[in-house]
């Protein structure tokens, strides 16, 4: 019994979690793009995604944001990008890499006029 208790506890830990219900630890994570331009009403389209995970593109409007969550690996290797379009500019960015943001419960992208920034809250 105690080699089948070994195997499952390695199996556990390869298989990697997608379901934000089944997150035990780490926690959860939730990563926010939010649309915060002021010069004109075009809309911003995100798009984000890891290796695993495809959110399709999103449009904002005003004040609008979108938002994911997810279960990081029990090894720090999870990883997220996204890509946004404001009118004629563009930009991709690196939304969440567990090395760098391995204690933001919540990881907060602001589109302003001026460019892209990032803040977080911290567990």
């Amino acid at each position: 019994f105690k080699s089948i208790g070994v195997l499952l506890a390695i199996v556990i830990t390869l298989v990697p979690i997608s379901s934000e219900a089944l997150c035990l630890n780490p926690p959860s994570r939730d990563v926010f793009v939010y649309r915060n331009i002021t010069s004109d009403s075009a809309p911003v389209k995100v798009h984000c995604f890891s290796g695993d995970d495809d959110f399709g593109d999103h449009m904002l409007y005003g004040k609008q944001y979108f938002k994911f969550s997810f279960c990081p690996n029990y090894f720090p290797t999870t990883e997220f990008f996204c890509h946004l379009w404001w009118g004629n500019k563009e930009k991709g960015f690196v939304a969440f890499k567990q090395k760098t943001f391995k204690n933001y419960d919540s990881t907060i992208w602001l589109a302003k006029d001026d460019g892209i920034y990032m803040t977080h809250y911290e567990s």
